[in-house]
C-alpha cells in the first residue's frame, strides 16, 4: 500500500467507526505527519482524494471536516465524441442516458463535448476539463496516422489518470496508449461477415477502406485474413483498395470489376452507399453484377438499410457499459485496466448475391 493509500485508509477507519464523527474537524497535516509517519505530500494528496471523493471537504484557514455522505457528490462526466458521424455517436449518447436512467444517478452530469475528427482539437477539449472534481471522461479518439500526434494525445489523457480522474475510450483507441477501452470485437465481426461472403460463393472479395493503421481497421483486416485461412483459401484472392482520400468514381468501379471481385465489403459504411451509387449510374445490379457489405449502416437512407448486409455494431451497449464502467472507476469498485469487446451483430441483407 502507497504511503497516501495509508493515509486515506487511516482516515476512513476513523469515520466509519465514528471516532471522526460528520462535522468533526480532521487532524491537521501536521499532526497526520507525526501520527503517521509520512511525509507532507503523501498526507496532501491523501486529503485531496478524500475530498474528490466526497467524504471530507476544507474551509480556507481552519481545516478538513468530515462529510455527510448521504448526500451525494455531483459527479461530471464528459463524454467527448467527434461532431461528424452524428447517426453513430448519437447511438453511444442514446446508451449512455439509459444506464443513468436505469440506475438513477441524479447526481451525474453527463456533459457532451462536440470536436472535429482531429487529434490537436480533441487535445484543446481535454486541457478545458478540469481535473479537480469528481468525475471522467468517455472518450472516443481521434487516431491520426501521425503517431507523434497520438502520443501527445495519450499524454494528455494520462495527466487525467495521475489526478485520479479515469478515462475510458469507446469504439475506437490510441495504439500508443494502454488504457481502458470499450470497443466492438471487430475481428470477430469481420471474419462473421467473410464467412457468410465465402459462404455465398464469392472468393475474390474487394475489401474498401482508408487508414489502414486505425486500430479498427487493422481489426477487421485481420478478421478477414483470419476467414480465408480457416477456409484455405489463397489470400491472392483477397483483393484491398485503400481509398484514403480518393473518391468511388466510375474508374475506381471499372477496375475493381476488371480485378474480378465479385463482392465488396467496406469497413467503413459510406465507401458501400457511394459505391452503390455509382454503380447504379452506370446501370449495374446489387446484387446480380456485384454484392455489397458494410461496416455498419446508419449512413444509408432509413428505407434502403435493409436491403444492405452489414456488420451491425451494439454502440448503445458500448455507451450504456462505458458510463457503469466509468462510474466504477471513479467510485473506486473497480480497478486494472478494463478491455471489454462487444460482439456485434450480422445482418443478412439483399444486396449480397449467391453465386452458383
Amino acid at each position: 500500500m502507497k504511503k497516501y493509500e495509508q493515509v486515506e485508509h487511516y482516515i476512513l477507519e476513523k469515520i466509519e467507526s465514528g471516532r471522526f464523527p460528520v462535522g468533526s474537524k480532521i487532524p491537521s497535516e501536521d499532526e497526520l505527519i507525526e501520527r503517521l509517519q509520512v511525509s507532507r505530500n503523501p498526507v496532501r494528496r491523501a486529503l485531496e482524494n478524500l475530498m474528490k471523493d466526497g467524504v471530507v471537504y476544507k474551509i480556507q484557514g481552519s481545516g478538513s471536516f468530515v462529510k455527510d455522505v448521504s448526500i451525494p457528490q455531483a459527479i461530471d462526466l464528459y463524454a467527448i465524441l467527434p461532431s461528424e458521424s452524428f447517426n453513430l455517436e448519437s447511438a453511444i449518447i442514446e446508451g449512455m442516458r439509459k444506464a443513468l436512467d436505469d440506475n438513477h444517478h441524479k447526481h451525474v452530469h453527463l456533459i457532451l463535448q462536440r470536436p472535429g475528427k482531429n487529434t490537436m482539437e480533441q487535445i484543446d477539449i481535454l486541457n478545458l476539463i478540469p481535473k479537480d472534481r469528481k468525475g471522467g471522461i468517455i472518450f472516443l479518439p481521434a487516431v491520426s496516422v501521425n503517431r507523434a500526434a497520438n502520443r501527445l494525445l495519450a499524454a494528455n489523457i494520462r495527466k487525467f489518470e495521475k489526478a485520479q480522474f479515469p478515462v475510458i475510450q469507446v469504439d475506437n483507441y490510441i495504439p500508443e496508449y494502454e488504457g481502458n477501452y470499450i470497443i466492438t470485437d471487430h475481428r470477430k465481426a469481420s471474419c462473421q461477415m467473410t464467412e457468410y461472403l465465402l459462404s455465398m460463393g464469392h472468393k475474390h472479395i474487394a475489401v474498401l477502406y482508408q487508414n489502414q493503421h486505425k486500430p479498427s481497421v487493422k481489426l477487421r483486416l485481420q478478421g478477414i485474413k483470419q476467414a480465408y485461412e480457416q477456409q484455405e483459401i489463397a489470400p491472392t484472392m483477397l483483393h484491398r483498395f485503400d481509398l484514403s482520400g480518393k473518391p468511388i468514381t466510375r474508374e475506381f468501379v471499372e477496375e475493381l470489376l476488371e480485378s474480378g471481385c465479385s463482392a465488396a465489403f467496406g469497413l467503413e459504411c459510406g465507401f458501400i452507399y457511394d459505391l452503390y451509387r455509382q454503380c447504379l449510374s452506370m446501370g449495374l445490379e446489387i446484387p446480380k453484377d456485384l454484392s455489397l457489405c458494410s461496416f455498419d449502416n446508419h449512413s444509408y437512407p432509413p428505407s434502403e438499410r435493409d436491403f444492405f448486409a452489414a456488420v451491425i455494431q451494439k454502440l448503445n451497449t458500448i455507451g450504456y457499459y462505458s458510463v457503469q464502467i466509468l462510474l466504477d472507476l471513479i467510485n473506486k469498485k473497480t480497478q486494472g485496466n478494463i478491455e471489454l469487446l462487444i460482439n456485434a451483430q450480422l445482418h443478412q441483407g439483399r444486396s449480397i448475391g449467391k453465386i452458383t
